[in-house]
């Protein structure tokens, strides 16, 4: 979530690029969790705190609140299998270099690193529409507080009338965002900010940005970045 309210982030990841398409059981390797770029090559779970999507080689987006709250510089970690490694992370390492406010966007941010050697960027989905169900991928905990898991997970949410997060925003935001709540007994909750949201077939169409809170039924509002 976003201010008062406590940072609660949807990450929803997509399919693989080109033609093929990628269960939504399996992250999508354009997923992207950030860290502090002081954080070691090894165990990097406790320095990481926002997710995000790659949209371009040099592009990254995410929430913006999720840069606001950080000051220090920032990495990049795409195709991150298990944070908690002992070992050196595997995935693509990459610091940023720049970012910037999304016009319009309440909270949306472009970030800008090196250029990827990674994969192509997802195909972008149709606005959803109510009652639309919907994957957020990313390292969000399963309770407020809780410990977030070492490896990215997905969280089904569907959507709901706009209206019933329209109370998220002061003033109501400038551009189009959808409403969802959570389905199976989870929600998507703190570390999952900024990850991507990808509609039945892989397609990118939303980005995590603020919510009620992490119970099922808790209404959150997430950044509309489709076609």
């Amino acid at each position: 979530m976003r201010g008062g309210w406590g940072v609660l982030c949807v990450a929803v990841l997509l399919i693989a690029s080109g033609c093929a398409q990628r269960a939504p059981e399996s992250p999508p390797p354009q997923l992207v969790a950030l860290l502090s770029h002081s954080a070691p090559a090894n165990d990097v779970s406790g320095a990481s705190f926002c997710a995000g999507v790659r949209v371009s080689e040099r592009t990254v987006l995410t929430a913006q609140h999720c840069l606001r709250d950080h000051d220090d510089p920032i990495d990049t970690i795409t195709s991150a299998a298990n944070l908690c490694s002992t070992a050196t992370i595997p995935g693509e390492r990459l610091a940023v270099t720049g970012s910037r406010a999304v016009p319009g966007a309440v909270d949306g941010a472009a970030m800008t690193t090196a250029t990827s050697d990674g994969p192509r960027p997802l195909k972008r989905g149709p606005r959803p529409q109510v009652g639309q169900v919907l994957t957020a991928w990313g390292w969000g905990a399963h309770s407020p507080g809780g410990q977030k898991p070492c490896a990215p997970e997905p969280k089904r949410v569907v959507v709901v009338d706009s209206g019933r997060c329209a109370a998220l925003f002061s003033p109501e935001p400038t551009l189009p965002a959808f409403c969802a709540v959570g389905t199976d007994q989870r929600n998507t909750c703190t570390g999952d900010s900024g990850g991507p949201v990808l509609d039945e077939r892989g397609r990118l169409v939303g980005i995590v940005s603020a919510g009620r809170g992490c119970d099922q039924d808790a209404v959150g509002s997430y950044w509309f970045v489709g076609r």
